[in-house]
């Protein structure tokens, strides 16, 4: 081989080099980005789990009303499996257990025994509206195990657990052992690599307030959204298009498509 030709090589094998690293991700049908065929898709952990959270924007546009991030009152919540949330499993008297996970979001105890990095949980409310509006508040949440296996492990635990708890309620006692709540699981499914169960929370003073609670999988994130709604959700003369059936389920897709992204 002529020292031309290999002083060529030298120039464009850069360039050739760069290519291949570039045409390494492929864009699927729907646009969102996809690691191309036989390539792993790498883990999302740390500060980069903060870009899978919703915007207020994205919200507003889902539900069809004003939402704002409760930055003031609610700060996003970042850091590992002891600073999670645990609410719910608060006291011994919360029964039945096995469905705190169903009825409380990014719950601390399912997660227990799981290998979670990370986790970060960011609160939204409605907006200004001169109108009463369908959805009260949104919480988004993400969970990062150290690697995939774990995340479909998790999740295959979950979903069992999730099945075993439709049509039950969980009762939830104050402090000093009175009844503070019940929460009634009205129905549970799966759809799409996305578990999503409706309850029905009723307080001592017999206030009502649905809730749609989603959990889905992606790469080694768990994501979590529940959406509650304003007590006459079902009233045409509010605005918004907030459905319990769907909502929570549409923000979790959302939430996933951002995983597949950074990954």
């Amino acid at each position: 081989m002529s020292e031309s030709v290999i002083a060529h090589i030298r120039r464009v094998a850069p360039t050739l080099l760069i290519a291949m690293l570039v045409t390494s991700c492929v864009r699927g049908v729907d646009g969102t980005a996809k690691p191309a065929a036989g390539l792993v898709p790498r883990p999302v952990t740390g500060e980069a789990i903060q870009q899978v959270l919703p915007e207020a924007g994205q919200l507003s546009q889902l539900l069809g009303q004003s939402i704002v991030a409760d930055d003031i009152r609610e700060p996003p919540k970042f850091g590992g499996i002891d600073d999670m949330p645990n609410g719910v499993f608060a006291s011994a008297k919360n029964t039945p257990r096995e469905c705190g996970g169903v009825v409380g979001l990014l719950q601390q105890n399912p997660y227990r025994g799981s290998t979670v990095k990370n986790f970060i949980e960011h609160d939204f409310a409605s907006g200004r509206s001169t109108r009463p509006v369908k959805v009260a508040v949104v919480y988004a949440g993400v969970v990062a195990l150290a690697k995939a296996a774990d995340a479909d492990e998790l999740f295959g635990t979950f979903s069992h657990q999730w099945a075993g708890c439709d049509g039950k309620t969980m009762s939830i006692f104050k402090q000093d052992g009175t009844l503070n709540q019940t929460r009634k699981i009205i129905s549970v499914r799966a759809a799409d690599s996305v578990l999503v169960a409706n309850f029905q929370t009723t307080s001592s003073d017999g206030y009502m307030i649905m809730t749609s609670h989603a959990l889905g999988i992606r790469v080694n994130c768990i994501v979590e959204v529940e959406v509650g709604f304003q007590n006459e959700y079902q009233s045409p003369v509010l605005v918004g298009t907030g459905d319990p059936d769907i909502s929570a389920l549409q923000i979790a897709h959302t939430m996933m498509d951002k995983v597949s992204e950074l990954s």
